[in-house]
C-alpha cells in the first residue's frame, strides 16, 4: 500500500453509506428483513421491560443523575421523581 493514501477511518465509510443510500435504492428483500428486525426490537423491548433487570435498572436512573427525559422502553415515568 503506498504510504501516500491515508484509508478512510471506518466511521467516514459507514457515514457516507448511510448518508448515500435512500429507501429507493433498498431491495425489497432488505425492507422487509428490516421489517421483521424492527419488529423483533419492539417485541423483546416490551417483554424484556416486564423483567426484573427492568425495573433494576429503572431505579437506577435517578440514582445516576437520570433527568425527568431518561426512560426505559414501555415503562410509564411520566411525572414521575
Amino acid at each position: 500500500m503506498d504510504a501516500s493514501i491515508t484509508p478512510l477511518p471506518l466511521r467516514k465509510k459507514l457515514s457516507d453509506f448511510i448518508h448515500d443510500t435512500s429507501f429507493e435504492k433498498l431491495q425489497p428483500n432488505i425492507i422487509h428483513h428490516a421489517k421483521l428486525c424492527l419488529l423483533d426490537l419492539i417485541g423483546v423491548s416490551l417483554a424484556g421491560g416486564c423483567q426484573k433487570a427492568a425495573s433494576i435498572a429503572q431505579s437506577l436512573i435517578p440514582a445516576m443523575s437520570g433527568c425527568e427525559e431518561v426512560t426505559l422502553w414501555g415503562s410509564d415515568r411520566t411525572g414521575v421523581k
